[in-house]
């Protein structure tokens, strides 16, 4: 079984027995209340897809599961290309701080860093209204209904703040993204 479909199958199943878990909690628990219901977080106006295109690097995120890549992923970036008709080109990448085989071994430096691990998928940034709000899709499956994949803030140039929370499953995932390697101290006071 390839890494991919590991991958595919743990995020399935993780995601699965989160909605079930949900949907229980909707059933028998009076007092439920849907974490995706009591955040109020508005995608950015006049977000302009065009000048977000590029390679974004992680800073910092914050998520509720090892879901996108392992927990010791490190060097993580996003490269969006324009596929025309508001389609983006979406390849996520990262190394793990661990090496799982000699194959995975890279003799670059006096300790070994894994090979790097793309997954490739596409976005789709279509809002009638100009908002920061895309719908991003992997493993060649249809495009989400609601958008998956909300610019909260950015200035297009040096910082992004994402957002997503899945009401199935009430995962909140936060990215905090820089166009270099390494946020400058200056850009992350401005962001904070």
């Amino acid at each position: 079984m390839s890494l991919q479909t590991t991958s595919r199958l743990y995020i399935i199943l993780k995601t699965f027995g989160a909605m079930i878990e949900t949907e229980i909690e909707k059933r028998f628990n009076p007092d439920f209340v849907n974490k995706c219901d009591q955040v109020d977080v508005m995608p950015i106006t006049e977000f302009d897809a065009g000048r977000y295109l590029g390679t974004w690097y992680e800073t910092a995120h914050v998520k509720e599961f090892d879901v996108f890549q392992p927990g010791d992923s490190v060097c993580i970036e996003a490269q969006y290309t324009d596929l025309g008709n508001n389609e983006i080109q979406v390849v996520n990448s990262y190394q793990t701080g661990s090496v799982s085989s000699s194959d995975d071994l890279i003799e670059t430096t006096g300790w070994g860093i894994s090979r790097r691990k793309s997954i490739t998928g596409k976005g789709l940034c279509d809002s009638p209204d100009d908002l920061g709000q895309c719908k991003v899709e992997f493993f060649d499956t249809a495009f989400p209904q609601m958008p998956n994949y909300n610019v909260v803030d950015t200035d297009y140039d040096t910082y992004s703040i994402v957002y997503n929370c899945d009401s199935a499953s009430q995962f909140q995932i936060v990215w905090l993204l820089s166009r270099t390697p390494v946020m400058s101290d200056a850009t992350l006071i401005k962001v904070m």
